[in-house]
């Protein structure tokens, strides 16, 4: 497929497909960016939409950019990666959509978005009351807020990793989120003289509910943490394992569920869980979850830290 077929624009929200050869009368003198060559994407046309191999990009707002490889000229220099044309695509609990149909990217100070999905669906067609919903598609969502590296998410589905956040369907969400903690190098003290270094957890998974009705309530806005090789770990590993239907995560309340089968967790609007790092550091991972405003519209913010509580002396 070549890309330059969804290069066109209109004054409204439409689908990925245009709907008349009209709508291209913008895209006449644009030609290929690089002279004789042209990229191929494999994809589908699902019931869902168009299904595409492509890696999106951001522009210097934060915008979602699908790069269509085409330019108003074919002589770049090899130096020069500016130039092309895209189009804004906006993340929705159903796939992606096309966003600001009127307007055409083109290419400046750009980054690829590490951790998007190789393969993307867009939508086929956007009705006039979904276009509105847009704007809106970010209420009763968790946003979530950690300097630490995020490994896995679920249900990714439902995750926009342009803004970090999860969309909700109507009734709450689960959201689990799989983070990397920092190493420390095991000092003899830490290792209690042995040769052997003490094992030491690397990732925590912090999950999350808003599917009650009043905070402070098992059933209300509440969070949870599980550090490596402590507890319930490799029981709630195993839940992010095998659980990949979102439904898993939107039908009903399993984290409540999960939690209380365990019965090594809590859930709390704020949790702390503690663990030693392998130079015999006493750390802590803080979870907590808060109502917020996303973009404009009222959500969670689930804030993630690690922190060094007491730090071991070197020897």
């Amino acid at each position: 497929m070549q890309l330059g077929v969804l290069l066109f624009i209109r004054e409204k929200d439409v689908g990925i497909f245009a709907s008349s050869p009209l709508h291209f009368r913008t895209a006449r003198n644009l030609k290929h960016r690089i002279k004789n060559f042209c990229v191929e994407k494999e994809f589908a046309v699902t019931n869902r939409g168009l299904k595409i191999e492509t890696a999106l990009v951001l522009d210097e707002s934060g915008n979602t950019i699908l790069n269509l490889g085409i330019s108003h000229r074919d002589n770049w220099g090899p130096t020069s990666s500016d130039g092309w044309k895209g189009i804004y695509l906006s993340k929705t609990p159903d796939g992606y959509v096309r966003s600001r149909p009127w307007a055409l990217y083109t290419a400046r100070n750009n980054r690829y978005i590490a951790d998007a999905p190789p393969t993307i669906h867009i939508r086929k067609h956007v009705s006039p009351a979904e276009s509105k919903r847009l704007e809106h598609r970010f209420a009763g969502g968790v946003r979530v807020r950690t300097r630490a590296q995020i490994q896995q998410v679920a249900p990714g589905h439902l995750w926009d990793p342009t803004r970090r956040t999860f969309m909700q369907q109507g009734r709450g969400i689960n959201a689990w989120v799989v983070i990397y903690l920092p190493t420390s190098t095991p000092s003899s003290r830490a290792r209690g003289g042995s040769n052997a270094p003490r094992p030491a957890p690397t990732r925590a998974i912090v999950a999350c509910s808003t599917m009650g009705y009043e905070v402070g309530s098992l059933g209300g806005s509440l969070c949870t943490v599980w550090v490596e090789g402590q507890g319930a770990w490799r029981d709630a590993l195993g839940f992010l394992e095998t659980r990949k239907e979102t439904a898993d995560y939107v039908a009903a309340d399993y984290l409540t569920k999960f939690v209380a089968s365990t019965q090594s967790a809590k859930l709390a609007p704020s949790q702390s869980h503690l663990f030693v790092d392998g130079a015999g550091n006493k750390m802590a991972v803080t979870a907590r979850l808060s109502g917020c405003n996303i973009e404009g519209v009222p959500g969670y913010c689930l804030d993630i830290a690690v922190e060094t509580l007491v730090s071991n002396p070197a020897p």
